[in-house]
């Protein structure tokens, strides 16, 4: 992920570069667009991980992508291992 970028940020980026509305996904989500927005800012960090792998299908992105775009699929490297352990209260 780019530095001082969270999993909100990249939804955002994702959203408008899909040309989606907040409502639109939220409605994909059955959330209210509100979710969408909390979770855009930072403000809801504890995104429930069927969500995100929703959220990940609807993009057609893969779960480590959402998480970190920058994330090569070299499991054993600090990087990888770094971001694992940030998001393992998800799991």
């Amino acid at each position: 992920m780019e530095e001082g970028k969270n999993v909100g940020e990249v939804i955002n980026r994702l959203r408008r570069n899909n040309n989606m509305t907040q409502q639109e996904l939220a409605d994909k989500l059955n959330v209210k667009h509100q979710t969408i927005q909390k979770y855009e800012k930072g403000i809801i960090i504890n995104i429930p991980i069927p969500t995100l792998k929703q959220i990940a299908t609807i993009f057609n992105v893969s779960l480590y992508e959402l998480l970190d775009p920058d994330t090569t699929f070299d499991f054993s490297s600090k990087k990888c291992k770094r971001i694992f352990r940030r998001y393992s209260f998800l799991l």
